[in-house]
């Protein structure tokens, strides 16, 4: 009798202890199952089947009936059997993965373990299987190796050269376009950058590795390619630390600027060619006008001698000739104003002209200037001017400022023929004064504004006007030159407005 209740209380205990290590591992976030040599389930966890039923069905079952019942691929129930026939018979922990393919399309990936379990002896009869659920790890991983390949096509299709390196020059990483580049395939590039010739091995001596740290700033190379080609080529940097932070690496970029550098030295010759012959026009200009006013001077002072002579015959016998006289010296005037334009638009060109602000008084400069030239013009009009606010000192470039004014008035009157007088506004405020120039002329096309500061461009409408077309630009060369704005409003056959504005303060700076 004590006997059989010893043996009940056993069987008790390994009861107990069995529901204790089956309660245990139904409670692991894992897969677990036990099976026998013959690869039959002994045991399963919850997690692996939550069904009770089905759970209780599979016992004595093999793996194979199981997910043939599930309806998985035979594919799978092939795989798992030679990884367990492999932990059996080699007695060893066999590590594999597999993915589940859901009827929804969705994937679930894990890793298995089959890890033999020895009860009596050396050799184990039974395999312990556990599986982890890896989808997530898995997700992220196909994701990295996914950007990982696009990034690689991104650099490989680059259209310069990309490597990494060590310290020691050795190449860890090289896009394609390097045998493009240098006709040599990347498991050379080591030895490559290791030769003299590649300046390389200089770009990386210890100085410049110390002034150019984590700095983006480009180096220039003149580097030989294998096939003898020389090449100029921008390097940029970047110092950067593997995952550990132990190692130190670099990555360099090389860009091909052979063709640009070859352009840039090719445009330097251009410019050199041009400013040598910028110079030899402006040489030529400068003796043609010279060589010119000696012969005009010579010819108005015989022209004068003639006169005098004229004037001795009595007036109604020297009356046609005076005519003939005054058309030459008006020819000759035209000749002149020319070669002033020309030598003014040459000086223009070599940057000789500076501004030299001085002080001026504007109602005394202005009505000084109107009395001599306007008072009245050469066609009986006067020069309507006006002043408004005070008559504070200002700095201005004199010569400048008559060239600007007498230039605008003058074509004032010139395209204003029979027509009212024009208008000199002249307004001084507190940082700033204007001059305002309008008449009632023939006015300027639309279409013609865009260019009329351009040298030697006249209006389309100007018929048979005199003038070279040269005035105007060199009103707004002068104008930029002493800090001025323009502005110009024209309606043809109504007449021209323009505005000349200055910053007070801004001229005064200049002196």
């Amino acid at each position: 009798m004590n006997q059989l209740y010893k043996m009940d209380s056993y069987d008790q205990i390994l009861d107990e202890r069995k529901n204790y290590f089956e309660n245990l591992f139904s409670n692991v976030p894992a897969d677990i199952a036990v099976f026998n040599k013959e690869h039959r389930f002994e045991f399963v966890n919850t997690t692996s089947i939550p069904d009770e039923l089905i759970r209780d069905w599979v016992i004595g079952k093999t793996d194979e009936e199981y997910l043939a019942h599930k309806n998985y691929p035979t594919k799978i129930a092939e795989k798992r059997k030679k990884y367990f026939e492999k932990a059996l018979k080699e007695q060893i922990t066999v590590e594999f993965e597999e993915a589940i393919y859901e009827g929804n399309g969705k994937i679930t990936y894990f890793l298995r373990r089959y890890f033999p379990i020895k009860e009596n002896g050396d050799f184990a009869e039974k395999i312990i299987s556990y599986g982890f659920d890896i989808t997530d790890i898995k997700t992220t991983q196909i994701d990295l190796l996914e950007r990982s390949s696009m990034f690689s096509r991104m650099i490989n299709n680059l259209n310069f050269c990309v490597i990494v390196i060590d310290d020691s020059l050795t190449i860890k990483f090289a896009n394609k376009k390097w045998g493009e580049f240098f006709g040599i395939i990347s498991n050379q590039l080591t030895d490559y950058f290791k030769k003299d010739k590649t300046g390389i091995k200089n770009l990386f001596s210890i100085k410049l590795k110390e002034k150019y740290n984590d700095s983006l700033k480009p180096i220039n190379l003149l580097m030989i390619s294998e096939r003898g080609n020389q090449l100029n080529l921008e390097c940029s940097f970047v110092p950067f630390y593997s995952i550990n932070n132990e190692q130190k690496n670099w990555m360099l970029c090389f860009t091909d600027v052979t063709d640009h550098v070859n352009a840039v030295e090719g445009l330097k010759k251009i410019i050199i060619k041009e400013k040598n012959l910028t110079e030899l026009k402006n040489n030529f200009v400068e003796m043609v006008s010279h060589e010119l006013r000696n012969p005009l001077s010579i010819i108005l002072s015989n022209i004068d001698l003639i006169e005098q002579k004229i004037d001795q015959i009595g007036w109604e016998k020297s009356e046609p000739f005076k005519k003939y006289t005054q058309r030459i010296t008006n020819q000759i005037d035209i000749i002149t104003t020319l070669l002033n334009d020309v030598l003014v638009v040459e000086k223009i060109e070599s940057h000789k002209i500076i501004s030299k602000p001085e002080r001026i008084f504007p109602v005394e400069n202005f009505t000084q200037l109107v009395k001599e030239l306007y008072s009245p013009w050469k066609d009986g009009r006067t020069l309507d001017l006006s002043f408004k606010g005070d008559n504070q000192m200002l700095y201005f470039d004199k010569s400048h400022l008559k060239y600007i004014v007498t230039n605008l008035v003058d074509n004032a009157f010139k395209y204003s023929k029979d027509k009212p007088q024009p208008k000199l506004r002249v307004n001084i405020r507190t940082n700033s004064w204007s001059i305002l120039i309008a008449d009632n002329g023939i006015g300027i096309p639309k279409n013609n504004i865009s260019k009329l500061f351009n040298a030697f461009f006249r209006g389309s409408n100007v018929g048979d006007i005199e003038g070279t077309g040269v005035g105007l630009m060199t009103v707004k060369y002068f104008m930029e030159l002493n800090h001025g704005t323009l502005l110009l409003r024209s309606t043809v056959g109504k007449g021209t407005v323009f505005c000349l504005s200055f910053n007070i303060h801004q001229v005064a700076s200049n002196i």
